[in-house]
């Protein structure tokens, strides 16, 4: 902390009050966040761990979709992990809403270095957004490559 940064901002009861909702709010989305993105990993490595262990047997349970997982392994396997990647980077993401929801806090519950503190916090969210931002083009671009590979793997088989 700066020593020489405002220590007390004069806000208005009514601003506290404010300031301490959106706190909650970010603590809740973020603690959501990190429990779905936690369960999310568990799922996807779960899929994976059952689709591995099931080609061997040429997934006959998965039908025609079975067949053009164990024809395009490669593919798929990359999916997987890069659904993986996301899921992590989603679960960093909700510790990171958490702890800007702590620096916001403790600019309604303490009189002291409010200005770092928000200043920590606004430097979590824009990290928050802009990961988030990147996170949604990377699943976009990834599902688009797939796409674009699958398709054009169908259509030469064809």
């Amino acid at each position: 902390m700066n020593e020489n940064s405002l220590s007390r901002i004069p806000f208005l009861i009514r601003d506290e009050l404010m300031i301490l909702s959106m706190a909650r709010w970010m603590r809740f989305i973020g603690v959501i966040k990190l429990i779905s993105g936690l369960l999310t990993v568990f799922m996807v490595l779960v899929g994976l761990i059952y689709v591995g262990s099931e080609l061997s047997t040429g997934l006959p349970a998965f039908g025609k979709v079975g067949r053009l997982v164990s024809e395009n392994q490669v593919v798929f396997f990359a999916l997987g992990l890069s659904a993986l990647m996301l899921t992590v980077v989603a679960t960093i993401l909700g510790c990171v809403l958490v702890r800007a929801a702590d620096d916001f806090e403790r600019v309604a519950r303490s009189d002291e270095a409010d200005q770092d503190y928000i200043t920590a916090g606004i430097v979590r969210l824009n990290t928050y957004f802009k990961v988030s931002i990147l996170l949604g083009v990377a699943a976009v671009l990834v599902a688009i490559a797939a796409g674009i590979g699958l398709a054009a793997k169908l259509s030469v088989g064809s």
